[in-house]
């Protein structure tokens, strides 16, 4: 298949392919974190105290920072990202049907650490890379916008269905393995699927040359991707960061337990159906997903100030709800439209692996430190904690919005060159 025709495929049956990378990014993560749903049913069906559990997530955690850069290099050696993603289905299937056996708490740290490794990965690494390739140069912003609203909505569905399946079950830690073995299956027809649906013209369209580890080290050189890395660590300590604004509802303004999860619910899953395409499709509009992301980071840090400010008094409660599903829906904005950067920096397509691996690297890196300072001030100060976290949140939105306005004023004299 040539180059062109390989391209043709790809836009007939763009709308498919859209469809399964959705539902497999929004699907495939659930197994390895059922604990953040089902954490007590979780805990005990694998017999675990809470320590025992935390262990098991912080080294997750750890594995998926480092599994970014070297699942990117693989992606981009094998030029076949849809074999790859397949592998990836298939693989975290067996795991998870392997876990829902109970195995001893040691060999946990095989399987968690393979399943973030497949997941955190091989499968982001190649769903951001074929996602680049299929959309345009000019649908870049639209295409991953949709594309995190949409693995929301299978997320989400997903996780209804896990609900439904603990409530059938009279012992909730027993319908854990159940809902392992689910999710394996629901991973083995996506890894066959998408084997058979996707096209080898994914490749076709790479037109890469084999990679030489002297051009590998070279790229990593490049400042450009540095800074874009930078950009998506400052947009996902915001997104850690903001998990602390709804307990922030109740601590200083005595909003019921209830009415702050409804909140909660809101802001992570409403906003993020509607803001994340949105965000995508105005990064189109104005040509380039660092100016979008800018302003949304100017704006959001200066919400995040804001809630120092604000009177602790019911008659502000509403301001406040409204001001935390604000920054909600910028977050989840930014978090549509961080990856169609690499494609505004000019990173060659061939290279899209290593560099989307590199993003997730760096970029993911305040999971492993973000609820351990926050957790500790809040230890320490309590509710005197949340001020230094909301100056924290500010400085890192303006730091993200300054580096969004170098990339693209060096975006800019680099084309006029």
């Amino acid at each position: 298949m040539s180059h062109q025709a390989g391209q043709n495929l790809l836009n007939r049956h763009k709308f498919l392919f859209f469809i399964l990378l959705a539902v497999g990014g929004g699907t495939i993560f659930k197994a390895m974190y059922l604990r953040e749903v089902f954490y007590y049913p979780w805990n005990n069906f694998f017999g675990l105290n809470n320590t025992q559990s935390g262990i098991l997530m912080s080294w997750l955690g750890f594995v998926g920072i480092i599994s970014g850069a070297i699942a990117g290099i693989i992606v981009d050696k094998f030029k076949n990202p849809k074999s790859i993603l397949a592998f990836a289905y298939i693989s975290m299937s067996l795991l998870a049907v392997w876990q829902s056996f109970r195995p001893v708490y040691e060999l946990q740290f095989v399987i968690i650490g393979c399943m973030s490794f497949v997941g955190n990965g091989l499968f982001l690494v190649s769903m951001t890379k074929i996602a680049r390739l299929i959309a345009s140069d000019n649908e870049q912003g639209r295409y991953f916008g949709f594309l995190e609203s949409g693995r929301g909505i299978a997320g989400t569905l997903l996780t209804l269905i896990a609900v439904g399946i603990v409530s059938a079950y009279e012992s909730e830690a027993l319908s854990i393995g159940f809902i392992l073995r689910f999710d394996a299956c629901v991973y083995f027809v996506l890894g066959i699927v998408s084997y058979i649906y996707f096209p080898s013209g994914v490749s076709i369209i790479e037109n890469a040359e084999p990679k030489k580890v002297s051009d590998l080290l070279t790229m990593l050189k490049c400042g450009r991707l540095w800074l874009a890395a930078l950009v998506v660590a400052s947009i996902i300590f915001i997104y850690q960061s903001a998990s602390y604004l709804v307990p922030y509802l109740t601590d200083a303004y005595g909003m019921e337990a209830d009415s702050a999860a409804i909140v909660g619910m809101i802001r992570a899953y409403f906003l993020a159906f509607v803001v994340a395409p949105f965000a995508g499709i105005v990064a189109d509009k104005v040509g380039s997903a660092l100016k979008v992301m800018a302003a949304f980071l100017f704006i959001g840090s200066i919400i995040a100030a804001s809630f120092i400010i604000v009177p602790h008094e019911s008659f502000y409660l509403p301001l406040l709800i409204g001001l935390v599903l604000i920054l909600g829906g910028l977050t989840f904005g930014l978090r549509g439209i961080m990856y169609a950067q690499v494609n505004e920096i000019n990173i060659p397509k061939a290279y899209t692996g290593t560099a989307m691996g590199f993003l997730i690297c760096l970029g993911f890196s305040p999971e492993a430190y973000v609820h351990i300072i926050f957790g500790f001030l809040m230890d320490k100060l309590h509710e005197n904690a949340y001020p230094v976290m909301f100056v924290t949140m500010a400085a890192v939105m303006l730091f993200g919005a300054l580096i969004c306005m170098i990339l693209r004023r060096g975006v800019v004299i680099h084309s006029v060159k």
